[in-house]
């Protein structure tokens, strides 16, 4: 089994070709619970995407390097990179998006990343100043969110939600957006 996992997952030095085939082999990989390799990817790409000034994607990939030290269990890594992500998303510009499909949620597929405006609800300002960044946890919840451009539902990206912290009273993760256009008396 371990053999066919390296043949499955084992991408020879500069793989990182194609963005969208690359992150789905990084997110395969950390879904199958390939974590040094997914980590190896993912620090592939964030080099590349660094160098090409792809911003959103260098603030993904920060993210899905977050996952992967929470994934395996570190604590301080889990810290760094996740402060990184979140530094780096505070630097992303806000922009006022409207929603593509006639509904008040924008990016509710989450196929532009978990980018602006996720992160501008209930915790949050109402000049979209995140307080604790896009997603965060109470306590000391050990949980991630990450975009996962494997596993979904439709469209070519979801948002992945993993809470490795028993049930406990307020021990959770959350992301939220504040919603306007509201009109009372309407569905």
């Amino acid at each position: 089994m371990w053999l066919v996992f390296l043949l499955l997952f084992t991408v020879p030095a500069g793989a990182w070709g194609a963005p969208e085939n690359s992150l789905q082999t990084a997110d395969r990989a950390f879904n199958a619970a390939g974590y040094d390799v997914a980590r190896d990817l993912y620090e592939q790409g964030l080099r590349i995407a660094v160098r090409e000034g792809r911003k959103v994607t260098v603030c993904e990939l920060l993210n899905d390097l977050a996952a992967v030290a929470m994934a395996q269990g570190q604590e301080r890594g889990f810290r760094q990179w996740i402060g990184q992500a979140r530094a780096c998303q505070a630097q992303l510009p806000v922009v006022a998006q409207q929603p593509d499909t006639g509904s008040l949620l924008v990016n509710g597929g989450f196929e532009q990343g978990l980018v602006h405006p996720w992160g501008t609800g209930h915790y949050e300002d109402r000049a979209g100043k995140t307080a604790f960044g896009l997603w965060w946890n109470s306590l000391n919840t050990r949980a991630f969110m990450k975009i996962d451009t494997d596993v979904r539902h439709s469209g070519q990206r979801a948002l992945r939600v993993t809470n490795y912290s028993p049930i406990a009273p307020h021990v959770f993760t959350t992301t939220s957006q504040r919603i306007t256009g509201l009109r009372p008396n309407t569905v």
